[in-house]
């Protein structure tokens, strides 16, 4: 490389690197054989239930209850209920994934009538509500159904309830 100039020698320098790495690069590779394959079909769902929706009648046994009745949820395998009230609006689960059509709020429950007594005697109401359940999923509460002392010293005394109205 003598007699070169130094411009000349970096033209060959950068000649004999672009040399080397062309040398260094694989040429796209190409396959004998040709395939397709069909991805496998599925089908996506969102799951739903409705919500149950909920009637009220009173059970006149000793101490008087509200009994909250429901009709089957397509789909469902249980139904949770609670029961909440209008002035802080905390609920209390009563039954978690039972099978019946129907729950019984008896105030003699101790859960159930001091929520039941704090709502009422703070101006609130009690409700109660029920969700369709299959597996983690959950329906939207039902219509709430408004529970009350079925008299206020019978109540009070022996714990009795009652559908609202009634």
């Amino acid at each position: 490389m003598t007699g070169l100039s130094p411009g000349g020698r970096s033209v060959i320098a950068g000649a004999v690197a672009l040399s080397f790495l062309w040398g260094l690069t694989a040429p796209p590779a190409e396959a004998a054989w040709q395939s397709t394959a069909a991805a496998p079909a599925f089908s996506l769902s969102t799951g739903s239930l409705a919500a149950p929706v909920t009637q009220c009648k009173n059970v006149t046994s000793n101490p008087r209850a509200a009994r909250i009745e429901w009709a089957s949820v397509a789909g469902a395998t249980g139904y949770d209920v609670r029961v909440g009230n209008t002035v802080n609006s905390s609920t209390t689960l009563l039954s978690q994934q039972q099978t019946n059509l129907f729950f019984e709020v008896r105030g003699s429950l101790l859960e159930n009538l001091g929520l039941t007594l704090g709502s009422l005697l703070t101006g609130g109401s009690v409700l109660v509500t029920v969700k369709a359940r299959v597996g983690a999923w959950e329906s939207a509460a039902s219509n709430a159904q408004p529970v009350v002392l079925s008299s206020l010293v019978g109540g009070l005394l022996t714990g009795g309830l009652k559908c609202q109205g009634t």
